[in-house]
């Protein structure tokens, strides 16, 4: 990987694209992004959609984000049944409950295309996930965070500093920390390592839901990272990058 190798991404965990004033905020970021050629991952919860009846609505959204060049990623959370909202939601981190609600998203996302990186709703990480996804051919997984944004239930949450890969026979698995919120990147816009490579080449990973944009200083925020922070790449172009500059999985 040569010196001064820069990779970042923009994730953008999209859980109420089916809503239209969300629909109409992320739209004119849509915009923005691309008159500048920037692409991000849409890591998309689709059953959120399904519970509120609004599934094809958010199908034709979704392809519509695909069909611009955006990368299509899956993002799930583990609830039991269909009570997904507050204050009758409730966690089941069981392994069946992890491989059914896994499997339910994925194959709402194949309608599409197979989503090829994921990331866990509420940066829950069980015991299944990982082994699950490698059953699914997923390339990548950005449910681990840098210590910069810790947060949550740390009995179930994935710490990482730098990329690295897991093995599970014969599929690996990369794991990508997300690094910044919009609010880190704009006050503390740090960057992470990347393995095994000079200390020149870095590696940041910036998030926010779609739903955060109906908040105006998220809007604001997330228009100011699209206009000038420099970031082009996909979740996915930058684990394909890591993996080409490493000269391939094996020399890991």
């Amino acid at each position: 990987m040569e010196r001064d190798r820069t990779l970042q991404a923009l994730a953008i965990h999209t859980e109420r694209i089916h809503d239209d004033p969300v629909w109409a905020r992320l739209r004119s970021l849509l915009d923005v992004m691309s008159r500048r050629s920037i692409r991000a991952t849409f890591f998309v919860y689709p059953f959120r959609a399904i519970v509120a009846g609004r599934e094809e609505v958010a199908l034709e959204r979704v392809n519509r984000l695909r069909e611009e060049g955006h990368e299509i990623g899956q993002h799930t959370h583990f609830y039991a049944g269909e009570a997904i909202e507050k204050p009758n939601k409730v966690v089941d981190l069981s392994d069946d409950n992890v491989r059914c609600c896994l499997e339910r998203d994925y194959r709402w996302l194949k309608r599409i295309a197979p989503p090829r990186g994921f990331t866990s709703g509420g940066w829950i990480v069980p015991e299944a996930l990982y082994p699950a996804l490698a059953e699914r051919a997923f390339d990548y997984d950005c449910s681990s965070r840098s210590l910069v944004i810790k947060a949550g239930d740390a009995g179930y949450a994935a710490w990482l500093e730098r990329p690295e890969v897991r093995r599970f026979g014969e599929h690996s698995l990369w794991l990508l920390p997300t690094t910044h919120t919009l609010k880190q990147m704009l006050r503390l816009p740090r960057w992470a390592g990347l393995p095994g490579a000079p200390r020149r080449a870095r590696y940041r990973l910036v998030y926010f839901h779609d739903y955060d944009l109906l908040r105006w200083a998220v809007y604001v925020a997330a228009m100011q990272i699209v206009r000038f922070s420099g970031i082009r790449m996909t979740c996915g172009q930058v684990a394909a990058a890591i993996v080409d500059a490493k000269g391939g999985l094996n020399d890991c």
